[in-house]
């Protein structure tokens, strides 16, 4: 009995180590082009990528203590270290054109900013956080529930029910409709590790926009000197402002824009 010709072919195909180097080979070409093409792409995309990287170089150096440490339990130290790796990671599948997953890490730090948002505008928050045993912070301090908190306050939200939404139901969320990495103007989902320049813009923007939003609140959470203060929250507006018009809330519009552009344009050339 002779293998299927099905079979043989799928036989060919790496599995195991092979598999996984294959993937990171991929992954690797990506993010170079990748490389290539962000400093290329427009005016705002390059100054948000370098204004990210300034306000990821202080939030590195905030959240490790270096050159001075204020000493106390660290937390808001911490929580901004965690949004230094985490914004990081977003940037290393952004280039490796997982926009998906970066996306879903742009919405942890979205959720985070919302969160020190909080304790900046509304005090005794960061206490209640601090004490309250993990059933109470899970009923109280949910993203929902801050965001909800903060609306009723009348506070500005870093984060937005319609921005979260988007990001969830883009990223995060499976659902009957999900499209993977679904970021390119003739609606083809992929694999990932295939450079989709609007995925590429909406994954940098969105990252920019929670880190920005995140570190100026930790910042300020933070005490630090009025000039140390002042310079983070120059950079951080630098960021927020330099973030393209392409976010989560726009990528779907734009896309269909695209496609109608395109589906003319053929149209005009059938006539002709």
């Amino acid at each position: 009995m002779t293998d299927s010709p099905s079979l043989a072919k799928q036989a060919e195909f790496p599995e195991g180590l092979e598999f996984l180097k294959l993937a990171e080979s991929v992954a690797a070409t990506c993010g170079d082009h990748t490389d290539q093409r962000l400093p290329e792409m427009g005016k705002s995309c390059p100054e948000c990528l370098h204004n990210l990287g300034t306000m990821l170089s202080i939030l590195y150096r905030l959240g490790s203590c270096h050159g001075r440490c204020r000493g106390g339990d660290h937390l808001i130290e911490y929580i901004l270290g965690r949004t230094c790796s985490t914004a990081l990671s977003a940037l290393s599948l952004l280039r490796q054109g997982y926009y998906d997953e970066a996306l879903s890490l742009a919405r942890s730090i979205g959720e985070t900013a919302n969160l020190l948002t909080s304790f900046v505008k509304l005090p005794g928050r960061l206490e209640e956080w601090k004490h309250a045993d993990a059933r109470t912070r899970l009923r109280e301090f949910s993203p929902v529930k801050v965001r909800l908190t903060l609306e009723e306050a009348k506070v500005p939200l870093p984060v937005d029910e319609e921005r979260y939404r988007r990001l969830s139901s883009t990223a995060t969320h499976v659902s009957p409709s999900i499209q993977p990495q679904l970021h390119n103007i003739v609606g083809i989902p992929t694999l990932g590790a295939m450079f989709q320049e609007i995925g590429a813009m909406v994954s940098l923007n969105e990252t920019a926009w929670a880190t920005g939003w995140a570190g100026v609140a930790g910042a300020r959470l933070m005490e630090l000197p009025a000039e140390e203060y002042s310079r983070l929250k120059g950079v951080a507006i630098d960021l927020l402002t330099s973030v393209g018009g392409l976010t989560i809330l726009k990528s779907e519009e734009i896309r269909r824009e695209y496609q109608q552009n395109l589906a003319a344009s053929l149209e005009g050339t059938d006539e002709a």
